[in-house]
């Protein structure tokens, strides 16, 4: 390296502190905007500002990349709430700092401060590291722009930092007094009734009167429950008639996958869709043939009724229900909006990030009390309204074995000679491309459950 790159080099370092200093005071520059400006004053404000009045140890090593812009992302966020003090963000930003990412994964990046050209970075365009420039071999990971590391390290990072800040939570006198909000685990049932059934509404008739079951995707279940509840309509645990509601089954998976994370597993949703493919069935809830041949055995064939591309009336349909009288509809206030979206429902991207959770609350947490920050880590992620979509993206790679599974399903209904409702060939229609998987859409979900944790703190405890 030439003495001028020697130079160049120290510039650049000297400017990656004034930049870590301008993101310790709430900055949202990014680092490429940083070394066009050369962190040069711009008002009270800017970054020059910033660099004049804190100065970044010079001692210290620098952060790594991935944590320099999860907490870029984090000020953005913090800026967006605005519900919590400042020092309650710098304490966030210090945490966030002085942790790596935990499990496995990419060896943690260094900031890339090397020279460039009129602010360029110099890094590879494919993969965010910048090419080694002395005479030696590199050591280590080699350096990258904040802005080049993976989507999936920034959600590594930010799950072992929100579990940090839980435990940290957790220990405080005045844990139990939290909220603990719950949802609907993977059988549907409530998970903030403090182990009692909600109370049902008055209905002036008699419990039953019209006994019936509901089976099927989890969500597309707990929504039509929800539903009919609200109506003034409950099953009833020896039904007369069954009700099987079949989405098509790429959705129905997603259903499946994100009941089960909801309810602890820590498997991603690329791990469950490569595990299923490979298998010859299906899981349980998704196994329309299976769930049709078990219940039949029950009720009688003629009573287990397929309804595809269910929706709340076609099973009022079917189950001959009446109308729930606007008396009944208001003792239960709220009835109406909750039956929208089922509680704990989340987006897809939100489910995604809640499978990285669960895989640090699996090595960190004992099991008797994962559930508690489990539920904390659910009310904080964003929801999913009526309407929004599927519990998951469209399934990653070759979706052809969805398609034959589904025929195969298809097949077996029709050999059991079950009443069906609605179109068969639904059972087999694929997500579109607008549904992929986008790892942003994760880092922005885990940085808003970051961000609502730590504003939900009592200000005396954000310090």
């Amino acid at each position: 390296m030439s003495a001028s790159d020697r130079a160049r080099e120290g510039e650049g370092e000297g400017i990656a502190r004034a930049w870590v200093a301008h993101l310790r005071a709430g900055g949202t520059s990014t680092w490429r905007e940083a070394r066009q400006d050369g962190l040069s004053a711009q008002g009270a404000g800017g970054p020059g500002a910033v660099h004049a009045t804190i100065a970044d140890p010079a001692g210290d090593p620098l952060p790594g990349a991935a944590q320099l812009e999860l907490v870029r992302r984090l000020n953005e966020e913090c800026r967006r709430q605005g519900t919590f003090s400042d020092t309650a963000r710098r304490a966030l930003v210090d945490l966030a700092l002085s942790r790596g990412a935990p499990g496995r994964g990419l060896a943690d990046h260094p900031l890339d401060t090397g020279p460039g050209q009129s602010g360029e970075t110099g890094s590879d365009e494919a993969t965010g590291a910048r090419p080694a420039t002395g005479a030696g071999p590199a050591i280590g990971a080699p350096p990258v722009d904040p802005s080049a590391v993976p989507a999936g390290e920034l959600a590594r990072g930010g799950a072992g930092l929100l579990v940090e800040i839980l435990l940290r939570q957790a220990a405080l006198p005045s844990s139990a007094a939290r909220t603990t909000p719950g949802g609907p685990d993977d059988r549907g049932t409530p998970g903030a009734q403090g182990g009692r059934a909600p109370r049902r509404p008055p209905t002036g008739r008699r419990p039953w009167g019209r006994r019936f079951q509901l089976a099927g995707a989890p969500a597309t279940v707990d929504r039509a429950r929800a539903e009919l509840a609200a109506a003034g309509h409950h099953g009833g645990a020896r039904p007369r008639r069954v009700v099987l509601l079949a989405p098509p089954l790429e959705r129905g998976l997603g259903e499946v996958w994100a009941a089960r994370v909801q309810a602890g597993a820590p498997v991603s949703w690329r791990d469950f869709a490569a595990r299923w493919s490979r298998r010859d069935d299906l899981p349980p809830s998704a196994d329309l043939a299976a769930l049709a041949a078990t219940w039949a055995d029950l009720v009688g064939p003629g009573r287990v009724h397929v309804l595809f591309s269910p929706d709340t009336a076609g099973v009022a349909e079917i189950l001959r229900l009446r109308r729930a009288s606007s008396r009944a509809q208001r003792a239960v206030p709220g009835a109406r909006a909750s039956a929208a979206r089922p509680s704990g429902a989340l987006t897809p991207a939100g489910v995604q990030a809640l499978a990285r959770v669960n895989q640090v609350l699996t090595i960190r947490v004992p099991a008797e009390q994962r559930d508690l920050l489990r539920a904390q880590v659910r009310a904080a992620l964003p929801p999913r309204g009526a309407g929004e979509g599927a519990s998951a993206p469209a399934l990653p790679g070759d979706r052809g074995w969805v398609l034959e599974r589904a025929a195969t399903t298809l097949e077996a209904l029709r050999a059991g000679g079950y009443p069906v409702h609605g179109d068969p060939g639904s059972l087999s229609q694929l997500l579109t491309g607008r549904d992929r998987a986008r790892g942003g859409d994760v880092v922005d979900a885990m940085v808003t459950a970051l961000v609502t944790v730590v504003g939900a703190q009592p200000a005396n405890e954000g310090g």
